[in-house]
């Protein structure tokens, strides 16, 4: 036993009865006293969630191992493969039969679903990301619950981590830097959108072919203003190794928290070691508590004495002390970068938002179903880049529809009638508050004229009939 496990009033059970106490709850039973040590010890119930034996789970886990099903479709979106499997669900590679681009499914385990918390908790991850918009911060399309399945559909990242712990050292600096700074900045926009993250690591910072940096789940993020919370108390929520040591103590999770995680993955890459290699948790805790990192000036003499010191700077084990500006980090990290770097033009998320939008649109337009579409959206002064958008919604429409009047029809390449583009227009239009055209307005008028006339015939007909 550990000794911080021996510093409690109530000592903790050994991992042994750790092991026969879940064993026992499989059978229906359970040593109380564990049980009633469970209920204030955020440690040992972070241990037996490690184990992922609970009795609650135990046979929809060893269904899925021994018996593993790839559905075919998830709403409207045909599963490819699975691309990662968490403790909350799995998330798979799918295909929008619609907009024929790929998408990432974020599917939470049904085992879960009875739990009103993880059910708050996937949906908070939803409205989340939904409420954040920046180009280095993954995007969300939908939500949604369906057949017994709660989901999150986002944009699929083709890439890998930033780098493996222990396994990838920095060589370029500049490579360094530059990608920092795009994880700074995402950062700085989730807590200016007041999003504290709590589980930054390598694996939630994806990179993709072009060099395009992404932060990925914000499963278990927390808004700043939050008044209910969506954990129980003195539960452990994240990954334990990048976790800030107060967050450990059982203090509330904030801005200085993430920048100690920044800092730490930071000191990871540059040096190229994996810290805290403690595969028991309270050894793992014991250590994260105990040992102070190594200056990082000694391990890379290469690099700038003023770098090492702002990593350092980042993870102070002591928050009060920690720094805690990330504009004050962006610009530390800028001024480190070579000449040549720094006469480039700069790098500016606006820009590269609007660059990626108007390519996106561009190839979204490339798709519309024809020129009697781009006509009606032309008459109705819908600007060219979001007759995309429009036409989306008009899909989202028909898909709503055909669940209802379902009929055969080709996927690819699916009919919009005028009648249907319209209406897509009006409620794109009301959605975004932009005006209606005389156009518009007359499209309505016609759609209640329509409404009428069929009202008086199907009453003169009621009438004739009676």
């Amino acid at each position: 036993m550990s000794s911080y496990h021996t510093t409690l009033a109530n000592s903790c059970p050994d991992e042994q009865a750790l092991f026969e106490y879940v064993d026992e709850l499989a059978e229906g039973s359970g040593d109380k006293k564990i049980q009633e040590h469970l209920e204030t010890c955020h440690l040992c119930q972070k241990h037996i969630s490690d184990m992922e034996n609970l009795a609650n789970v135990v046979n929809s886990v060893c269904k899925d191992l021994i018996n593993p099903q790839i559905p075919k479709k998830i709403g409207k979106y045909r599963i490819q493969s699975i691309i990662d499997e968490g403790g909350m669900g799995k998330v798979w590679k799918a295909v929008d039969p619609y907009l024929d681009r790929p998408v990432a499914i974020k599917v939470m385990k049904k085992h879960l679903l009875g739990e009103q918390r993880n059910r708050e908790r996937f949906i908070r991850e939803a409205q989340t990301l939904a409420h954040l918009d920046h180009p280095n911060i993954v995007k969300i399309y939908s939500c949604g619950f369906e057949s017994q399945e709660m989901y999150i559909v986002m944009e699929f990242i083709e890439g890998k981590p930033l780098f493996t712990p222990g396994k990838s050292k920095v060589t370029h600096l500049d490579d360094f830097l530059m990608l920092t700074d795009r994880v700074a900045a995402a950062i700085e926009a989730a807590h200016a959108g007041g999003v504290i993250h709590r589980d930054l690591k390598p694996n939630n910072i994806m990179v993709d072919s072009r060099g395009w940096l992404k932060l990925l789940d914000f499963g278990i993020s927390r808004q700043m203003d939050m008044s209910t919370t969506l954990t129980y108390t003195g539960e452990l929520l994240g990954t334990v190794k990048y976790m800030a040591p107060e967050l450990i103590e059982g203090e509330e999770a904030s801005m200085r928290s993430d920048i100690y995680s920044f800092g730490l993955i930071m000191y990871e890459w540059l040096s190229g070691k994996s810290l805290f290699q403690q595969t028991q948790l309270a050894s793992l805790i014991d250590q994260i508590r105990a040992n102070d990192l190594i200056p990082l000036q000694e391990i890379r003499t290469d690099i700038p004495i003023e770098l090492a010191s702002l990593i350092n700077n980042m993870t102070l084990k002591d928050p009060q002390k920690r720094l805690c500006d990330l504009k004050i980090i962006r610009n530390s990290l800028n001024t480190f970068k070579s000449p040549e770097l720094n006469t480039q033009e700069p790098w500016c998320p606006q820009e590269v938002s609007f660059t990626a939008a108007h390519d996106s649109n561009n190839q979204a337009n490339d798709k519309l179903p024809n020129k009697h579409f781009q006509a009606l959206c032309e008459k109705r002064k819908v600007p060219k880049e979001d007759m995309a958008k429009v036409y989306e919604l008009a899909l989202e429409m028909q898909h709503s529809l055909k669940s209802i009047f379902p009929r055969k029809q080709k996927e690819s390449k699916p009919h919009l009638s005028s009648f249907k583009v319209k209406k897509a227009i009006r409620k794109y239009k009301k959605k975004h508050g932009h005006k209606l055209t005389l156009a518009d307005k007359l499209d309505l008028i016609g759609v209640l004229l329509t409404g009428i006339i069929f009202l008086l015939i199907y009453l003169a007909f009621s009438l004739f009939r009676a």
